[in-house]
């Protein structure tokens, strides 16, 4: 018969048992009368049975307990124990943390120039080592060139890029390695335009939509942004030779069909049009250039005027395909 793996006394098995029940004991006295986990109850209950929470190495989701040579994960709301194993040789907790250059946490929906990214292994007895830090972009291509080692058990880089990125770290403890990998998406800017052309494919799209082409007019260069990964449409986008930057608008029509003239959030229809009010998109319904007119705008399809010829209602320019409008 073959066996694999390591070999395990009867001496440490039952010393392994006579632990795991020492925390089992302390989780059961510490559920309330509404039959709810209670933190509080149990780090006294463990203390009780001779054994410590380990604040270090505990997270939101659960708390490290060593008790009797052995270390357990116990988790915060439901008092369930997630791990249990000796304490000796235990892989080490290695956590990794994105910051701002100055230090502070980001914050939500902001772009950054740049990121830094802190690896620490929160260890008790020793803070061990970081062996290696990977960090590969959304093609997989490893982007970091050298990393800063602060001192033991904590080391940083700081990333330039956008997008996707992968980051593996290897760290060593009393002997001991783990290799950790998470995926973190960076909101990360290089802030830069770029001058194209419209035949570029990658000047502008709609999502599926057609619409009808950007005239580039006069000595308008068309540009695209090439920084943080665009999400959902991408519009077209020029400069003239003043230096203002313009967005081409397509010509459409509109319907509210929802929170029409109240204080809700309303909802909005948009359907792209040609020249001749004609769907371009398979949408069906009236199409009317009258603002005025009975169901405008809710119950009929509405060009905006300023795509349109009449210039009481905003317009003014003939029946366009569409208009540059002034970003910067």
């Amino acid at each position: 018969m073959e066996f694999y793996g390591k070999a395990t006394t009867a001496k440490e098995k039952n010393a392994e048992v006579a632990a795991k029940e020492k925390v089992q004991i302390a989780v059961m006295g510490s559920y309330g009368e509404d039959g709810k986990f209670e933190e509080e109850k149990f780090r006294e209950e463990i203390k009780n049975q001779g054994g410590e929470i380990i604040e270090v190495e505990s997270t939101e989701e659960y708390l490290v307990v060593e008790i009797d040579g052995y270390k357990a994960k116990v988790d915060r709301e439901t008092g369930e124990i997630l791990e249990f194993e000796s304490a000796k040789g235990v892989k080490p907790e290695v956590e990794i943390n994105l910051y701002q250059t100055n230090g502070n946490n980001l914050e939500l929906d902001t772009s950054y120039e740049k990121v830094v990214i802190t690896v620490k292994i929160p260890n008790k007895e020793s803070l061990g080592t970081i062996d290696e830090i990977i960090v590969k972009d959304a093609k997989g291509t490893a982007i970091n060139k050298e990393t800063s080692v602060i001192g033991e058990g904590e080391a940083s880089f700081i990333v330039e890029g956008y997008g996707n990125y992968t980051i593996t770290v290897k760290a060593t403890t009393e002997g001991e390695t783990r290799t950790i990998t998470i995926t973190k998406k960076l909101r990360l800017t290089l802030d830069k335009w770029e001058t194209t052309n419209k035949e570029d494919k990658e000047w502008y799209h709609y999502g599926n939509a057609k619409i009808l082409e950007p005239k580039i007019v006069g000595q308008m260069n068309p540009v695209k942004y090439v920084g943080q990964e665009q999400e959902g449409n991408k519009w077209a986008n020029a400069t003239t030779a003043d230096g203002s930057l313009w967005v081409w608008i397509p010509r459409f029509a509109y319907k509210i069909t929802e929170g029409y003239h109240s204080k809700s959030a309303g909802k909005i229809e948009v359907a792209f049009l040609d020249t001749n009010n004609k769907f371009l998109n398979g949408e069906t319904g009236t199409v009317i250039l009258n603002p005025s007119e009975t169901g405008a705008g809710t119950e009929k399809w509405l060009v905006h005027p300023a795509f349109t010829a009449n210039a009481t209602n905003g317009g003014g320019f003939g029946e366009i395909e569409g208009l540059w409008v002034r970003k910067i």
